[in-house]
């Protein structure tokens, strides 16, 4: 969780270059991932998030700010799009799959109802450069 919320503070988004070794060994993220302290609360109920979430920034000053998350994106009941889940795959999959195979494979899971069988969908993603 720190490197996570290290890497929220530095890029405008998270992806899976977020956790890259280069990413990780970055001494302006491994700085913020030693400043920061998560809290666990354990009285909260295990399972989906309900929310509030607290979150508390305290500067260098010692001035606090806070505010409380009242929602995660992408859980219920504010589920992704179609548009943001497809975004979403090609930022996971644009370092390990071909332009095509994505394309493909988006294709298929649209219409999975549709296919005879997975394994058109499993070939487009287990080849990922050709």
């Amino acid at each position: 969780m720190p490197h996570s919320l290290a890497v929220a503070i530095l890029d405008d988004r998270i992806t899976l270059r977020s956790f890259s070794d280069e990413r990780v060994k970055n001494p302006d993220a491994r700085e913020l991932r030693q400043r920061g302290k998560m809290i666990v609360h354990e009285e909260w109920q295990y399972g989906a998030p309900t929310g509030p979430y607290p979150l508390t920034v305290i500067l260098k000053d010692g001035t606090r700010l806070s505010k409380d998350c009242m929602k995660v994106n992408g859980q219920p009941p504010d589920l992704l799009s179609v548009e943001q889940v497809i975004q979403k795959y090609r930022l996971c999959t644009e370092d390990s799959l071909a332009e095509k195979r994505i394309q493909e494979s988006i294709r298929m899971t649209l219409s999975l109802e549709e296919l005879d069988n997975t394994a058109k969908l499993m070939d487009a993603v287990a080849n990922p450069k050709d």
